[in-house]
């Protein structure tokens, strides 16, 4: 920090002022961050890497619509990459924006097929949204087999088992979810 912020006085580059913006971001002073990756892309309009951090901050501040026009302009210029089509769908379900949540995650999954992320949000989607438990049953399968310990995915696969009434596999969910977080209040709920 010291040494970037003293760099800055000599020379402003973009790479500067982006790099000074993580630290930022890091120690947690995201208006400070803010104002350093905006003149990032003040210098650089098309630094994708401040796009998409930036997106994390506005998202962290719950504004979704700035962080979802961040993130987009940083799919935008780097549209192969799928960690940034993740994010932008998972910032697009918080926004409800379903169909192209959708369609952004799928396109992620389709250049990094090992996100295991992308596949539960998916199922979220279809569960919640769609109210289509075989469909959301298949992506948070998948998603499991990625990430045995991703945060309640047991707990959704049980859910989605008992809204097909299948209930002996909602059970063996529930008590997975047990297993990996035996304090999990909702799998208790749900099993009894």
């Amino acid at each position: 920090l010291l040494y970037l912020e003293k760099g800055i006085a000599v020379n402003k580059d973009n790479r500067s002022y982006y790099n000074l913006g993580e630290i930022y971001y890091e120690l947690g002073s995201q208006n400070k961050a803010l104002s350093n990756l905006l003149y990032a892309i003040k210098i650089d309009t098309n630094y994708y890497k401040a796009y998409y951090l930036l997106g994390k901050i506005y998202k962290l501040k719950k504004q979704l619509y700035l962080a979802i026009k961040s993130f987009s302009k940083a799919v935008e210029l780097k549209p192969c990459y799928a960690p940034y089509l993740e994010i932008l769908g998972t910032t697009l379900v918080d926004n409800e924006q379903y169909k192209d949540a959708e369609d952004m995650l799928k396109k992620s999954i389709n250049i990094d097929g090992q996100n295991p992320y992308a596949f539960y949000s998916l199922g979220n989607i279809y569960a919640i949204t769609y109210n289509n438990p075989q469909e959301a049953l298949s992506y948070y399968k998948t998603a499991l087999h990625l990430d045995p310990d991703i945060k309640d995915g047991y707990l959704n696969v049980g859910n989605t088992y008992a809204l097909m009434k299948n209930y002996e596999k909602a059970i063996i969910s529930y008590n997975n979810q047990l297993f990996i977080n035996p304090k999990s209040i909702s799998a208790y709920i749900n099993l009894s």
